[in-house]
């Protein structure tokens, strides 16, 4: 029997059997037996933290002097590259890796992230050799994509950090000095204004194509994608042209008298909404009938309709901190409308319409549920925020922080956000945390599976 005393950062693996650590050996038991499946395996060491691929086949083990990859099964390195550990304990010790903070493997088991005082380091966790490192000021937390593809890093601060998984290091977005940026909704593409507002550069985050760069020489203002990619719309001073995503070229399909510093097309092509030249409202354009909608929303600052055009929102500026959800076909009154801590210069509509987003000059970014105009959940980004849209159920902006762009990603349905807290947490949130993590929804158990937490003194006053 081993006493739960004994026990070390225990977990279930993929194959439902419980690991843990205890007196530096890895001891593995299948789900819903009491007795050991496997001899213990020595780790050679006694580890301050270690985690596993999910078959449970690779394990790395830290502390503050060494990283150990142990490899078991036919996915050990058939002949390791780098010193081993000892004739007794075969693994790899990772050289120069001290003071490791956090530590992940890749979903395919043949990478390993570290995270210490050298930066960000991604390893081969089949030989052990390093691949290569990055900066990030106090980072504290990383993760792969499900893909593989790119590793995330998140500082202590907020900052946040997409690197490729290939030895390019941190995804390269154009240009540090453009004026904005839209992203496609499935998030695999972004816009970016250049510094001069005379070009678009069009870029694949996934790297499945080259940039291309539109130009736009009277300047532009504002540029959005349908909610299918397939359209962009930007705007200038003195008009809007709608340009065709499935086959780039440098030349609109469609153009608009009338600029405008605000835009927003269906996916069918059907309408487009945009800021008017005065700023005094609001035009919805029928572009099969060429019928024009006036709206009327003082010192407008945002014009966005939802994917499929039963929606109009729009925001106003310092005169007018109004959030206003309308009907396209009718001009007279909003269907809703609320008021805004702050002037409001950016607005999106999640994919299914069921969320809207705005965000403020103070970085403040807001969430609603609509057509209720209900407020769900706010958050402050770490740097000048420069895109913001909603891909499936998160809502991604561009930041901009000092000469370098960092993509983010929030999560925004109730049940994603209170599974990422248990995840992050690994119990129950406490009230003062539940407000700080998922405010404005009513505080509830985020890890159902877990016992409630002691009440804090904030929360008993």
């Amino acid at each position: 029997m081993v006493r739960v005393a004994d026990f070390h950062s225990f977990r279930f693996l993929s194959n439902q059997s419980l690991a843990y650590v205890s007196q530096g050996r890895l001891h593995q038991m299948p789900s819903g037996t009491r007795e050991m499946a496997l001899e213990p395996l020595e780790l050679g060491m006694l580890p301050a933290a270690w985690i596993s691929t999910a078959d449970g086949e690779r394990i790395a083990a830290r502390n503050p002097d060494r990283v150990r990859i142990i490899s078991r099964g036919s996915r050990s390195a058939p002949t390791p590259r780098t010193t081993a550990l000892s004739s007794s304990v075969p693994g790899i010790d990772l050289r120069d890796a001290r003071n490791v903070i956090n530590f992940a493997f890749s979903r395919d088991g043949t990478a390993l992230a570290t995270i210490s005082d050298k930066g960000v380091q991604l390893w081969d966790a089949v030989y052990g050799h390093e691949i290569w490192r990055g900066t990030h000021p106090k980072v504290a937390h990383l993760a792969f994509t499900p893909d593989d593809s790119r590793i995330v890093t998140v500082s202590s601060d907020g900052n946040v950090k997409v690197w490729q998984r290939e030895p390019d290091g941190m995804l390269p977005l154009g240009d540090p000095n453009f004026s904005g940026a839209a992203f496609s909704p499935d998030g695999r593409r972004i816009a970016l204004i250049s510094s001069d507002k005379r070009k678009l550069d069009i870029i694949d985050l996934n790297g499945a194509a080259p940039p291309v760069s539109l130009p736009h020489p009277d300047g532009i203002r504002v540029a959005s994608f349908t909610s299918d990619g397939r359209t962009l719309v930007t705007g200038s001073e003195t008009e809007t042209l709608i340009w065709d995503m499935q086959h780039i070229s440098a030349a609109p399909i469609r153009r608009l008298s009338g600029g405008t510093g605000s835009a927003s097309i269906t996916s069918d092509r059907r309408l487009l909404a945009r800021q008017s030249s005065d700023d005094t409202g609001a035009i919805v354009h029928d572009l099969n009938t060429g019928q024009e909608t006036q709206f009327s929303h003082r010192s407008i600052f945002v014009v966005a309709l939802s994917p499929d055009g039963r929606h109009l929102m729009t925001t106003g500026g310092p005169e007018n901190a109004t959030l206003s959800l309308w009907s396209p076909s009718n001009p007279a009154k909003p269907l809703k409308a609320v008021t805004l801590e702050e002037p409001a210069h950016e607005g999106t509509f999640s994919l299914d319409r069921r969320w809207l987003a705005v965000a403020a000059e103070d970085q403040r970014v807001t969430v609603y549920e609509a057509p209720t105009l209900t407020r769900t959940t706010q958050f402050f980004s770490p740097g000048r925020r420069v895109a913001l849209d909603f891909a499936e159920d998160d809502l991604m902006a561009a930041v901009q922080i000092g000469r370098k762009v960092h993509i983010l990603r929030y999560p925004i349905s109730p049940d994603r956000a209170m599974a990422q807290a248990c995840r992050k947490v690994t119990r129950n949130l406490t009230v003062d945390e539940w407000s700080s993590f998922i405010p404005y929804l009513q505080p509830a158990k985020t890890c159902p599976e877990y016992p409630e937490p002691k009440q804090t003194q904030t929360d008993r006053e």
